[in-house]
Parts: structure tokens; sequence; C-alpha cells
């Protein structure tokens, strides 16, 4: 605005008293004039187009349009300052709040607070919108969008739908309410919007590569990749294809084709830190530890905040050994993320792994704590109670473990194996069978289920269960030991002896079959190789007392009554209350004619025994011997040789 000289205006305003009233059109003439030249002057003065259109210049359209043409060239933030201007002189342009909307959800940013609000303003925009227009389709899209990005996936589906009744044609409306399905686990209906897509465009590649993820998610792992491989055979290198189809390959365990797909990755995407952060659990997958630690490396150089490199990463050096590194490693991962659970639970595996006890419970207890559904957190715990003989406890955090994770086969072993310990068979038995509905072909389950079943006397089950062990693979020689067992259980020596013959084929130092060779040789009176495997046995341990007396036995019934005789002495050295030792003995010395010794070991075994029967036939040798039994109260002297 320009402003007259004082003086000219005082003056001006002096020579006007001694004029005429002047008419009222003459000075509505005027006023119109003034306007018009002063807005003339503000447009030259004030190039804001918002005060520019205040008095009368560019009008709204022709701001909308200025608005238009910077979103074209690509000039967002002038544009978001025009469309504000417009808003701010005409309240009621509805298209402002339609394309300032479409602006604000497409703005990207760093700070996750700016780009909340943005979404959210768009939302307010687009609810000015629909109030005005409730027909618009697009509005309603734009709503729904803009609900997605903030997570209102209800809120977007409700949406997306009116934005297809309004306009059914609009196949991006499909596209996202597709994905939205998909995140709030409506399967059938995410499909059925990905293939309405596709009957419109067939090689719609972003539409197949959404319904290859569908499929994925649902199990159909085939189909999924039938639509993938469609979008590589039109590009070799999509970038979205190629990642999702090694995803679809490494969750089919076809690690060397995942691997295949995230090499193709790594030369079209060198700088793309997830890129060999998949490749590198695709090759500890693989067992290739340090192929996959140098991915993690790389993917840890490339962005060295993420969490879930140092963690995996910490998992590989565990599996090496290199656990002073693995403890750095989820230290690294739990600062950058403190609620990580998963990483404490992995470091309490490498302080487990160094019998480090005492740490790894108090690792296990955090991840607990982060997260009290941890199931594989409680299992570990239970491992480590368990191996220090915390049995109740250990029982508390298997039973978490299944209660949290109701498939978790391991954990219903472990606890079987706790109540077969305990001698719990029917726990014991029903833990087991839980499990191989699970997985039918656990073959050490079967195993343990034949332990289980030993133990509840069903030994014709047992041996079933051992042999399905040992058809599905398992060589462990304790089936056959165990099978012998029961065999032997049963009356059939012949069938015992084969399953411990087999055994000492494995184990050639297997004491406990070395010694019950012995016995049922003994017993089937093949003395020489009864006495064979005896003297095996205590060569390799010279304090088994049982093997002693067991030889001696062979030794006496061979008639080698005088040989017999240290074998019965060292079986009572180590093994004190052996009361058939004693009477053996006593029959070894009356053979051999020491009468004194016989009376005094009849009488010890007379003394020691809570077996009737070998009470009256101790008590015959002692009359035969023309003693009699002492009185259990009396002292009684230790007999020497």
């Amino acid at each position: 605005m320009f402003i007259l000289p004082t003086s000219d205006r005082e003056s001006k305003r002096a020579k006007g008293k001694d004029k005429k009233k002047t008419s009222p059109w003459v000075i509505v003439t005027a006023i119109v004039g003034v306007v018009l030249i002063v807005g003339v002057v503000a447009q030259a003065l004030f190039p804001n187009p918002a005060i520019g259109n205040l008095f009368g210049g560019v009008n709204a359209d022709e701001l909308y349009q200025q608005a238009q043409d910077q979103i074209e060239a690509g000039e967002s933030d002038a544009a978001l300052q025009t469309l504000a201007q417009l808003i701010a002189s005409d309240p009621e342009y509805t298209e402002a709040y339609l394309a300032r909307a479409g602006l604000l959800l497409d703005l990207e940013s760093e700070d996750a607070d700016e780009v909340k609000a943005n979404r959210q303003q768009a939302q307010d925009d687009l609810g000015v919108v629909i109030e005005a227009q409730p027909g618009n389709a697009e509005a309603y899209f734009l709503r729904g969008k803009a609900a997605l990005l903030l997570g209102q996936v209800n809120n977007a589906i409700v949406d997306f739908n009116k934005s297809t009744e309004l306009d059914p044609r609009d196949l991006e409306v499909y596209k996202l309410r597709g994905q939205a399905y998909l995140l709030t686990s409506l399967i059938p209906q995410a499909l059925n919007d990905f293939n309405y897509i596709l009957s419109q465009e067939p090689d719609n590649a972003e539409a197949l590569l959404l319904r290859a993820q569908t499929n994925g998610v649902n199990g159909d792992l085939e189909a999924a990749l039938k639509d993938i491989n469609k979008v590589l055979a039109a590009d070799p290198q999509s970038i979205n294809a190629l990642a999702l189809r090694a995803e679809v390959y490494f969750n089919q365990r076809e690690y060397e084709k995942a691997l295949a797909d995230y090499d193709s990755l790594a030369q079209l995407q060198p700088d793309n830190a997830g890129v060999y952060f998949s490749r590198g659990n695709t090759r500890f997958a693989l067992n290739e530890l340090e192929e996959a630690i140098a991915d993690w490396d790389k993917s840890i150089e490339l962005d060295p905040t993420s969490s879930e490199a140092f963690g995996n990463r910490g998992v590989a050096l565990t599996s090496l050994e290199r656990y002073a590194e693995a403890i750095a490693d989820f230290e690294k991962a739990i600062e950058l993320n403190p609620e990580d659970a998963k990483a404490y639970n992995d470091m309490g595996m490498a302080y487990y792994a160094q019998e480090k006890r005492e740490d790894a419970l108090a690792a296990f207890d955090k991840a607990i704590e982060l997260n009290p559904r941890f199931a594989d957190a409680y299992f570990n715990r239970g491992n480590v109670r368990r191996d220090s003989e915390l049995y109740d406890d250990a029982l508390v955090d298997f039973d978490k473990a299944i209660e949290n994770n109701p498939q978790f086969i391991n954990a219903y072993n472990n606890r079987g194996n706790l109540y077969l310990s305990a001698g719990a068979y029917a726990e014991a038995q029903a833990d087991f069978a839980a499990a191989l509905e699970l997985a039918p072909n656990y073959n050490l389950l079967h195993f343990n289920l034949g332990l289980a079943n030993m133990g509840l006397g069903n030994l014709e089950d047992a041996i079933k269960n051992f042999d399905r062990a040992e058809q599905l693979g398992l060589d462990l020689p304790d089936i056959s030991f165990q099978r012998g067992v029961v065999y032997y259980a049963l009356g059939d020596r012949a069938n015992a002896i084969a399953n411990w013959e087999k055994v000492i084929e494995a184990a050639p130092e297997s004491v406990e079959t070395l010694f019950n060779l012995g016995v049922v040789w003994f017993e089937v009176g093949e003395f020489d190789k009864s006495l064979a495997y005896i003297d095996k046995a205590i060569e390799l341990a010279p304090d088994y007392g049982q093997a002693y007396y067991t030889r001696a036995n062979t030794l006496a019934q061979s008639g080698k009554y005088l040989a017999s005789i240290p074998d019965y002495t060292k079986a009572i050295e180590l093994e004190a209350q052996l009361p058939l030792a004693y009477f053996n003995r006593g029959v070894a010395y009356y053979n051999t004619q020491q009468l004194k010794l016989a009376t005094a070991d009849f009488q010890m075994a007379y003394q020691l025994t809570d077996d009737e029967s070998l009470k009256q036939l101790a008590a015959g040798n002692l009359r035969r011997l023309g003693a009699k039994p002492l009185e259990e109260s009396a002292s009684t002297p230790t007999p020497t040789p």
C-alpha cells in the first residue's frame, strides 16, 4: 500500500470540507475503483497467491491448477504449500483436500513420527471429502490406504469395500484390499481379490506375486512357485520375485535353490543388507557356518542396527564353540533391542554349552520374563535344571514348554525321560505316544516308548517298539541290549544271547553286556563261554562284584570249588551284603573240607538274608555241620578263608 505524505493528506481533507455532499453511487464507484487499484498493487507487491486472491487476483481453480503443475513437476513441498493456501482461502474446495491427501500418503521420510502425522492428516482430509462427496470412490480408496498404512486394517477393509461398491473397475483397490485380508489371515478373501485382478490382467506381476505370497502363507508352496516363475519368465531379474521364490524354497527346505536365488539378488542389490542376512540364514541351514558368518558380517557392515543379524551370527559362533565371540554378539543384539527375548535365550545356550549353568539359568530367566510364552526358553531351562538334578523344577519347565507349544516334540520326549527315570512309566508312555502322534517316524521316540513299555511289563509291545526304532534307522547298541533284556525276561534265552552278542560286535567293551552274556551262558550250561565273557568283564571292570560272584558260581558248577573261593571272597569284599555269596562260598568250603569256614559262611548267609527259603537251606547245612543258627541280634565275626 502506498502512503501519501501527511501534509498532502491533511490538505486534501481540508479542501474537501467546502464541497457539496457527494452522491452515494459516486462513493461506491470510487471505492470499487480503489479496491481494483489496490488489488493490482497488492498483486505486484505481494506475490503470495492467497493475498492476491483476497484482493481479486488468482482464483481458486488457478491455485488448484498451480498445485497440479507442481505435483507433475515433482515439487511435492511446493504443491503442499499451494494446497494449504487454497484450503485456507476456500475451505470448501474439496478437490484440494483430495489432492493433499494423495500427496501426504506418498511422502517419504526417515522420521517415523512425521510419516504417521502425514497419514493421519490424509485421513482427516479424506474425511472432509467423503462428508462433502459421499459417492467419491477415490476418497474411500485413499482413506482405506491411509488406514492400512496406519495399521488400522479393519477400517481399511471397510473403506475398500465402499470404494469397490462405488467403482468396481479400479483394480488398485482390490490389490490393497487383498493385502488387508492377508494381514488379517482372511486367506480365501485375499485370494478372491488377487484372482479378480488376474482375471482382468493375467500378466499383472504385482498381483501374481501377491497371490504367490498368499498361497505361501496358506502352505500351498507349489501354487506360489507357479506364480513366481511366471513373473520371472517375463522378467528374470525381478527382485521381488527372486526374493519371494528364495523364501519359498527356504520354507520347502530346498536350501540349495534358495541359495542360488540369494546369489542372484546379491548381484542385483550388492548393498542390500537384507539379502546378505537371508543368505546367511540359508547357509546356516546348509551347515555352512563360516560362509553364513561372512554373510552376516556383510549384513552388519551395511546395517549395524540389525539386532537379528548379531543374534544369528552369535548362534553360528556358538555352533563353532567360539563362545566369547558369540556372547559378545548376543550382548550387542540386546543393546540394540533390550526386549529381544530370543537373544537372551541364545546367550543361555552359549553358557549351557560351556556348562556355566548359573549364567545359563539367568539368561533363560530373562528370556521368559520378556516373553512368558517362550516355549524354547522353558525347554532349555528345563534341560539345565534336569542336569542340575532339580527334577521337579525341570518337570514344571517342560510342562510350560508344552503348554505354550503343544507341538513341541522334544519337550514331550524330555519330560517322558524324566518320568522314565522316576519310574512313572505310565506318564512316560503317554508323553512318548503324544510325541509320536506328531512325529511318527522319529526313531528315538520309538525306542523310548519301548523302555516305558518295559517298565509297565508290556514286553511284547516293547520288542515291537525297539524293532521299529531300528527299522527307522536308529543305530544304537542299546536297542539290542534292551531287547535282549526283554527276551531274557520272556524266557527266550536264544534271542537274548543273539541281541547281546550283536551289542558286543558294536561295543566290545560293554561291561554290562559281557556280564549278561556270562550269566545267560551259565544258565544254559555253557560254562566255558560263560567264563570267557565274565573274564572280559572283570578285566574291564576290576571292581565289579557281581561279575566275581557269577564267575565263582560258574567255577563251582564246573566242580572247581577251590578255584571259586577267591572269586566269592572278592565279591563279598566289594559287596558285603551278598548272602548268596556267603552261602555258595560255604558250599565251596564244605566241598573242600574247610568245615569251620563253611559253618561261618552259612551263619552269615542265615543272618543277612530275608529270603526264608535261603534261611532254611543255611539252617539245614548248619545242622549237618553240628551247629545251629545264631540269633540275628548276636554279634557275628567276619570269617576269613
